[in-house]
C-alpha cells in the first residue's frame, strides 16, 4: 500500500508556500487588477497548479480574441479532449449557433486555459512542493495488488482525490481570512475557487462551499 498523506502537513505547506508567491507576484503586478483566484488542481499527479485572472483577460477571450493552446498543439488535444469541444460550441466553431455573450462570459469566467496567468508559483514554491507532490503522486499510484479487486482501487483513487481537493479548499480559505489575497489589487466581485484541473464542475463551488461551512 503507498504512504498515506498527512492533510493537515501537506496544507500547511501549500498554505505557506502560497502565501509567498501571491506575495511576490503582487510586488511585481502593481498595475494590475483581478478578479479571481484558483487552485488548479491535478491529483494524481500531484501538481497544484496558482492561477490567476484579469477582467481585461476574460474580455479578449470573451471576444475570441485569446484561444485555448490546445487549437495549435496536438498533444494537448489530446491531454484535455473535452476542452475544444466546449469551447467550439461556445463560439459556433463546430458549424453551430455562437452562445450569446453573457454565456460566454460565463462560461468563461473559470475556464483556466485561457487564463492570463496560469502559474504563479516562484521557484522557492515548486522547490519546497516538489517532495509533498511525490508523495502525493505515489499515494495517488497504489499497485493494483495492493487491493482486492479493481472496484476497491477505483473507490480508493476516488476518495483519495476528493481528501485532495477539499484539503486544498481548507488551504483556500484560511488564504482568504488571513488575508492574503489583499496583496493584490482585486475587484470588489473577487473570487477564490478550487478547481479539479481533470474534470472541471459546477461541482467545484459546491466542495468549496461544504468546506466553507464547516470552519
Amino acid at each position: 500500500m503507498s504512504k498515506s498523506i498527512n492533510w493537515l502537513t501537506t496544507g500547511d505547506a501549500l498554505e505557506r508556500l502560497t502565501r509567498d508567491s501571491i506575495s511576490e507576484f503582487a510586488r511585481k503586478h502593481t498595475s494590475e487588477t483581478f478578479y479571481g483566484f484558483a487552485f488548479e488542481c491535478y491529483p494524481f499527479s500531484g501538481q497544484i497548479i496558482l492561477c490567476l485572472n484579469t477582467p481585461e483577460s476574460l474580455e479578449l477571450a470573451v471576444n475570441g480574441e485569446i484561444r485555448p493552446k490546445a487549437m495549435m498543439n496536438e498533444e494537448l488535444r489530446r491531454m484535455f479532449p473535452s476542452i475544444l469541444p466546449a469551447y467550439e460550441r461556445l463560439f459556433g466553431l463546430d458549424g453551430g449557433k455562437p452562445a450569446p455573450r453573457s454565456q460566454r462570459a460565463d462560461a468563461l469566467r473559470w475556464g483556466m486555459p485561457l487564463w492570463k496567468y496560469c502559474d504563479i508559483a516562484n521557484e522557492a514554491h515548486n522547490a519546497g512542493w516538489q517532495p509533498y507532490s511525490d508523495l502525493l503522486t505515489e499515494a495517488a499510484r497504489p499497485k493494483l495488488d495492493d487491493f482486492p479487486d479493481s472496484n476497491a482501487l477505483i473507490e480508493y483513487q476516488e476518495s483519495f482525490k476528493e481528501a485532495l481537493l477539499r484539503s486544498v479548499c481548507s488551504v483556500a480559505i484560511r488564504l482568504e481570512s488571513t488575508k492574503a489575497f489583499d496583496y493584490l489589487n482585486k475587484t470588489t466581485d473577487f473570487q477564490v475557487c478550487v478547481i479539479d484541473g481533470e474534470e472541471a464542475s459546477e461541482h467545484d463551488w459546491k466542495r468549496m462551499e461544504n468546506v466553507r461551512s464547516e470552519f
